[in-house]
Order: C-alpha cells, then sequence, then structure tokens
C-alpha cells in the first residue's frame, strides 16, 4: 500500500516514474541460453578436438611406415609362408600417376624397404637368427598402362611393358649355416613344406609338426594337435599295378625303381600280359602287382617312380613319373594323370593311371600343358595307388647318416630340377608371358656372406669352435639375447663384397621374361661377381674359408675316427679273467696285473 501511495503522489507532482527492465525468466528464454550456449562450448571444443585429430594423423603418418612394414609381415607370414617367420621393419610406398599429352599414361611405384629379414628355419635354432637380412631395399617400377584401353576395348590382353628404373641393396647379408647336421637352406624348404600340410591338416601353427608315435604324445605334441587327432604323415604306400605304352624293350623286361630322398626300392621284373607289334607296345600291359612302403616324414621330398628296361649293360630309363610330397595332402591332383578313372580319398589315398615322361623330363611340369597332356616327352602310362599317412606302429626313425653341406645342397638342387621340368620347356614358358621388361642400374653395396660352413663337413664350424650343440644351446640359455648374439658375430667368419654394379638393360629394347634374366643374371651378376672376387682380395678370403672348413671337417673326421678306434680297443682288451679275447670282457682290469694285456 505504501508503494502505490507513494507511485500516485509522484505521478500528481509530476515525476517520472521508474521501471523495471530485467527479463522475465521464461521456458523460451532458457532455452534460447542452452542453445547459444552449446553452440559456444562446441565451437571452443572443436577447436581443440581439430588440434588433436591433426596431431593423431601427424603421427600416423610420421608411423606409417612402420604400420605398412607390420602389415607387409603379418600377411606374408600368415598366408603365403604358412607361419615361417619373414619381416619388414618398414615399408614405404609412392605412387604417382604420370600424364603427358601424346603419350600413354605411366604409372611409377617407388618401394623402400627397411630391415628385411628371412628366418632360419626355427625348429634348427640356428646360431644365427635369419638366412638373409637386408638393411634397405628400394625399387623403382614404372608400368606403361597403354594395355588398358584395348584391354577395355576387345579383350586382348597385349605385353604389359615394365621399366625398373632402379634397384639399390644395402648391407645385405647371406649366412649359409649347419645346425644338428642340417643346412639350414635346406632346413627352410622342408619347415615351409611341413607347415603347408599341417595348415591343409588343420594342425594349427603353434603346435610341434610331431610325427612320434602316440606313446610320445606327452613329450612333443601340444593339446590342440591331440584333440584334432590330426598328424603328420611318415609313412608312405605304394602299389605298383600295371604299365603300358612303354617303348619297345626289345626282349627283355621293364622293372620299377622308387626313389625318394636317397632311398632307392626296386621292383621286380614285370609280367608281360599283352603284346602288340610296333615300336610301341601300345596295347601291350605288363603286370607288376607289387607293394612297398617307405619312410617319408619330410614334405618336401620328391617322390620318383622310374621305369627301367633290364639289358645287358647300363639299364635304360624309359619313363618317370615325379610329384613332390606335400601335393599328396595339399593338392593331389598336381601331378601328371588320366582324368578318368583318378580318385581320391580323405584318409590320403590317391589312386589311377599316371603318366611317365622322357628322361628329359619333357611336359613334366604342371605348367602350360594340362594333367593328361606330356606333350612330346609321352613315354607310357603307370597304373598305382599311393597313401601317404600317419602310422601309430612306425617304431622310431632311426639316425639319418649324418651329410656334409654340399652333399645336401647338391640334393637340394636336384630336387629342384625335377620339380622344375625340362629347361627348354621352362625358358620358353617364361618367353611366352605377357611381360616385356627392362631395367636401369642396379646397385648392391656392402653384402656379407657366410660360406664356411659349406666346406665343414656336417658340423657347423660355430659349433666347432663354440662347442658342441649341447653347450651352444647353454650358452643361448645362460647369456642374455644381445651378448650371445655378440658373440656369434665375433666367431662366424664371412666374405665381405664393398660395391656390386650391374649394368641396365636397354629400355629401348624391352626383352620377355627368360631374356631379362639370362641378360641380368648370367651376363652379368655371375661375371661381375666373379670379377669382384679375383679383382678385389675377396677370392683369397673365400679360399681361407674353404680351407679353414676343409680343416675342420678333416679334424672331425679324425676325432670320431679316434673315438671309434679307442671304442673297438676297449671292446676286445681282456683281462686275467679272460684270456680267449673271444668276446669283450666286461670286467675291470685289476690295476695291479703283472699279467700281459692281450688285444685278442
Amino acid at each position: 500500500g505504501e508503494a502505490a501511495a507513494a507511485a500516485e503522489k509522484a505521478a500528481a507532482v509530476g515525476e517520472p516514474q521508474k521501471m523495471n527492465c530485467t527479463p522475465r525468466k521464461t521456458i523460451k528464454t532458457v532455452l534460447i541460453a542452452l542453445v547459444v550456449g552449446f553452440v559456444v562450448f562446441v565451437l571452443l571444443a572443436s577447436f581443440w578436438l581439430y588440434i588433436l585429430l591433426a596431431a593423431v594423423a601427424f603421427w600416423a603418418y610420421l608411423r606409417l611406415p612402420f604400420f605398412l612394414g607390420w602389415i607387409a609381415s603379418e600377411c606374408i607370414t600368415r598366408f603365403a609362408m604358412f607361419g615361417y617367420p619373414i619381416s619388414f621393419r618398414t615399408i614405404i610406398l609412392t605412387p604417382w600417376l604420370e600424364l603427358r599429352k601424346g603419350n600413354s599414361p605411366k604409372l611409377w611405384l617407388l618401394v623402400q624397404a627397411g630391415d628385411f629379414s628371412l628366418a632360419n628355419p626355427p625348429s634348427l635354432k640356428c646360431p644365427h637368427k635369419s638366412f638373409v637380412t637386408a638393411a634397405a631395399v628400394q625399387i623403382l617400377v614404372t608400368v606403361d598402362l597403354c594395355f588398358l584401353w584395348p584391354l577395355i576395348r576387345r579383350g586382348e590382353l597385349e605385353p604389359l611393358l615394365i621399366h625398373i628404373g632402379s634397384i639399390e641393396v644395402r648391407q645385405a647379408t647371406l649366412v649359409f649355416e649347419l645346425r644338428k647336421h642340417q643346412l639350414n637352406i635346406n632346413g627352410l624348404v622342408r619347415e615351409l613344406a611341413d607347415r603347408e600340410v599341417a595348415a591343409k591338416l588343420g594342425i594349427s601353427p603353434g603346435a610341434p609338426l610331431d610325427r612320434a608315435p602316440p606313446a610320445e604324445e606327452k613329450q612333443g605334441c601340444s593339446s590342440c594337435c591331440k584333440q584334432s587327432g590330426k598328424r603328420m604323415p611318415n609313412l608312405l604306400r605304394v602299389r605298383i599295378l600295371a604299365a603300358r605304352g612303354l617303348c619297345k624293350p626289345g626282349g627283355s623286361t621293364p622293372y620299377v625303381v622308387i626313389k625318394a630322398r636317397g632311398t632307392h626300392i626296386a621292383s621286380t621284373a614285370g609280367t608281360l600280359v599283352y603284346s602288340a607289334p610296333g615300336d610301341r607296345i601300345g596295347g601291350e600291359e605288363w603286370s607288376f602287382n607289387q607293394d612297398f612302403m617307405l619312410r617319408i616324414d619330410d614334405s618336401s621330398t620328391v617322390l620318383q617312380v622310374c621305369v627301367y628296361n633290364d639289358k645287358w649293360g647300363p639299364d635304360k630309363l624309359i619313363g618317370q613319373w615325379f610329384m613332390t610330397m606335400k601335393y599328396m595332402v595339399t593338392n593331389p591332383a598336381y601331378c601328371k594323370h588320366r582324368e578318368k578313372g583318378f580318385k581320391t580319398s580323405a584318409d590320403g589315398v590317391m589312386s589311377g593311371t599316371f603318366l611317365l615322361c622322357d628322361s628329359a623330363m619333357r611336359g613334366s611340369a604342371m605348367r602350360t600343358l594340362g594333367p593328361e597332356d606330356l606333350g612330346e616327352g609321352y613315354s607310357g602310362e603307370i597304373d598305382m595307388r599311393l597313401q601317404w599317412t600317419f602310422s601309430p606302429s612306425l617304431p622310431p626313425p632311426l639316425p639319418a647318416p649324418e651329410k656334409s653341406a654340399i652333399a645336401q645342397l647338391t640334393e637340394n638342387s636336384g630336387e629342384t630340377a625335377l620339380r622344375m621340368g625340362n629347361t627348354l620347356e621352362l625358358r620358353e614358358m617364361l618367353a611366352r608371358l605377357p611381360l616385356r621388361l627392362s631395367s636401369g642400374p642396379v646397385s648392391i653395396d656392402e653384402v656379407s656372406v657366410s660360406i664356411k660352413d659349406l666346406f665343414t663337413g656336417s658340423v657347423g664350424h660355430i659349433e666347432n669352435e663354440l662347442g658342441s650343440e649341447a653347450s651352444l644351446s647353454t650358452t643361448a640359455d645362460t647369456l642374455d639375447e644381445l651378448a650371445y648374439y655378440e658373440l656369434i658375430e665375433e666367431t662366424a667368419d664371412v666374405v665381405h663384397i664393398k660395391h656390386l654394379p650391374l649394368d641396365p638393360v636397354s629400355m629401348d629394347s624391352p626383352c620377355d621374361l627368360n631374356e631379362f634374366v639370362e641378360r641380368l643374371v648370367l651376363r652379368q651378376l655371375v661375371p661381375n661377381l666373379t670379377k669382384v672376387l679375383f679383382t678385389s682380395g675377396l677370392l683369397a678370403s673365400a679360399l681361407m674359408q674353404v680351407i679353414q672348413g676343409e680343416w675342420l671337417a678333416m679334424a672331425h673326421l679324425f676325432e670320431t675316427l679316434g673315438e671309434d678306434i679307442a671304442e673297438d680297443l676297449k671292446n676286445v682288451v681282456t683281462c686275467e679273467y679272460c684270456r680267449t679275447g673271444c668276446a669283450p670282457c666286461r670286467k675291470p682290469v685289476p690295476p695291479d696285473s703283472s699279467q700281459p694285456v692281450s688285444l685278442g
């Protein structure tokens, strides 16, 4: 009431009335305030968010080579190498497209890889971690895209023009190493094949590739291997049924020899079932009906079935068939055979009619000709039944004879030649590929090669110098990793090549793949390597490694021979209780015996 009275009094005397301009709080004003505040907050927060995202993107860009190296290592190791370790620390890919008026577009790609490594076989536990390493590899490749227009317009694939601008390899190492009496390159081939077979059988990559009988499961096989029931094959059963289409034996009878990694098993002579005139028997058929069993636990072994003509003098090879053992599990049809009647089963059996090639292996490779075609190399057919499986009743294998590194390398090269087939056909196939290649300069710098173990017999020089295999393993367990590998590097002996250049293959006259390999490798790499060895003093170093290796091999031989002689003398020495010398005496010689010792 007092305020109203004061207002009326002020109005009466003519004074201005004071007004309250403060906005009243309504729902609408509250909502507007909230929206404006949120917009201001987002603008301020997004600024710092953009800063954060830019920092993360910059960090990812800097770490991208490591991420690409990890991706490439994992993909190649898991999918191409079946778990066999291969690694790239960094990979930098730089592609760009060149567009010039009047010229076809070209795709450029610069590949830079850092710290490449191909591991030694993990099962051998070699002193060195890696078989091949390279600190840096750089390749510049140009692909002419002129082939795209005919391919899109007419569906025709014209030769792909590829120019390798440059190849640079720096600080590469290659270590030939013996471990457990096995050469590492042979172990690499074997482990790759075993891993491929294990992947097909469903054995976990982490499980040991165990071929031991079930009684030994507690010692070797992992739980995943026991649960799956899958075991690596160790026994090959072969049944030779009949052969036909052979060259005319000329009065003699054919027989079959099965060869596998140094093991040869011969059948008896075949029985003539049907005869037909002519140079070839044609409908003539020889019956064998014989079964064979071979112990094969190496998936990289090449099985070779040969048919010989029994005659006076050296027997003549009139037909042969071969197959790498891993394909019996992974792809049984990857061999020369007749499609009609060819059967496979889940228990590892493959049976049917298999095609024989001639002694020159013409048409034997599964490249351009199909499985039923041998071309001019056709030399007959043989009916067989094969099964490669795991046998739990097979006794433990006898210790394998110790082979020198050279013998193992020769064995590996011989099987590789069988897989490649006829050399002339291989070169013709390479020449027919739709590729036209040229290259710029090739530079190989700071190369280290260890070759001493190739000449140390069956024991590596590091094992000879650091002790036995057990001592080497103990050393690895007692020392930390860095100290152990420093010790290995001090013990290892290598040949160093400072610089090895190769001249360009002219871009004006691109060549096919066969000619490219011949011009780059056979005409340049081998002669230049020989030249570098002769002119830079490296030949003396290499020869010194050879001499040292041969000396170590002879020392190991004499040491083994001395142990054998000592063991023989120990077995024939008799004491006063046994004077006949007819058997080894099991009683010790009394130290005070005055009787003469009989050496029997």
